[in-house]
C-alpha cells in the first residue's frame, strides 16, 4: 500500500516541479539594431545601456531581450515585418509612427553637427546650413524640418562611420549624431580622427530614445505595454538609476523627480 501511494506522490512532485520551472521561465524577445554605443554595443559585456534597461524592465513582466547587431535599414525592415520583435533605441518620427508603435521614452541625448576642426561653422537654425553638404545615415529619424529643407546638399550613408570618413576626406562639410554616441564610436573605430573633428556648440535637437515594435506584430501592444510597466518598476526600485551610474550617465531631466524606493 505504501509503495502504491508514494509513486503517485513522486510523480505529482516531479510534475509540479516541472510546472514551477516552466512558469518562471522568461519569454525571450528578439531585438535588432546597428552599433550605437553606449546604448547598443556588442563589445560591452551586457550589450549596452538600452539592452540593460530593456532587459531589466521586461524581466519584471516575464520577458527577457536578446539583441542582435544588424544594419539599421535591415533592422527597421525586419521589425516592420514582425520577423524581429523590437528595436530598442529608436527616435520618433511622424513617418515611423504610421508603421510602428512606440514605448515611453526612457533616455535622451543632444543631436549635434560634427565638423572638421578649424571650421567656424556654428548651428543656429536651418538657414545656417545654406550651401553646406551633409552626410545623413539612411533611415535615421532626423528632425522632419531638416529633412524637408532644400538649402543644403544631402548625402546618404549606410552608417555613421562612413559619414565620419567622408567628413575627414572633405567630401562633406558636416555630419550629425548624438554627441555621446559619436564620441564613443569615433574613439572605438577611428580614434586617430578625434583630434581632427569637433562638435558645434548648439544641438539641433535633444532626441528622446524609445522602444519600437511593428503594428504588424500580433502582440505589439502587449510587448510595448510590458516595457512601459517594467520601466515604472525599475525607476521606483532604483535599477534604472544603477544602470546609468554603472555606465557613467546622468539621469535624464524627465526622471529627476522620481526618487527610488530603496
Amino acid at each position: 500500500m505504501f509503495s502504491r501511494l508514494i509513486f503517485p506522490i513522486l510523480c505529482y512532485s516531479i510534475l509540479f516541479g516541472a510546472i514551477q520551472v516552466k512558469a518562471t521561465e522568461l519569454i525571450t524577445l528578439s531585438a535588432g539594431a546597428d552599433p550605437w554605443p553606449p546604448y547598443i554595443d556588442e563589445s560591452l559585456p551586457l550589450g549596452g545601456v538600452s539592452v540593460q534597461i530593456a532587459d531589466a524592465a521586461f524581466s519584471t513582466q516575464g520577458y527577457t531581450v536578446k539583441n542582435q547587431i544588424l544594419p539599421w535599414a535591415r533592422a527597421m525592415e525586419e521589425v516592420k515585418q514582425a520577423r524581429v520583435d523590437l528595436i530598442l533605441d529608436a527616435w520618433w518620427s511622424q513617418k515611423r509612427s504610421e508603421h510602428y508603435i512606440y514605448s515611453r521614452p526612457y533616455i535622451n541625448g543632444p543631436l549635434k553637427f560634427i565638423k572638421r576642426k578649424g571650421d567656424d561653422f556654428q548651428f543656429t537654425d536651418l538657414s545656417s546650413l545654406n550651401g553646406k553638404s551633409l552626410a545623413l545615415v539612411r533611415n535615421y529619424a532626423y528632425n522632419d524640418e531638416l529633412l524637408r529643407s532644400k538649402n543644403y546638399t544631402r548625402y546618404e550613408v549606410n552608417n555613421f562611420i562612413q559619414g565620419v570618413q567622408m567628413l575627414s576626406l572633405k567630401r562633406v562639410d558636416l555630419i550629425l549624431e548624438n554627441e555621446l554616441v559619436a564620441r564613443t564610436r569615433i574613439a572605438q573605430e577611428r580614434p586617430e580622427l578625434l583630434m581632427e573633428l569637433e562638435f558645434t556648440d548648439n544641438p539641433i535637437s535633444d532626441n528622446y530614445v524609445f522602444l519600437m515594435a511593428s503594428y504588424k506584430h500580433p502582440k505589439h501592444q502587449e510587448i510595448i505595454g510590458a516595457f512601459n510597466k517594467g520601466l515604472d518598476v525599475i525607476l521606483k526600485n532604483g535599477t534604472y538609476h544603477q544602470i546609468l551610474r554603472d555606465n557613467n550617465l546622468e539621469v535624464p531631466e524627465m526622471f529627476e523627480h522620481i526618487k527610488p524606493e530603496l
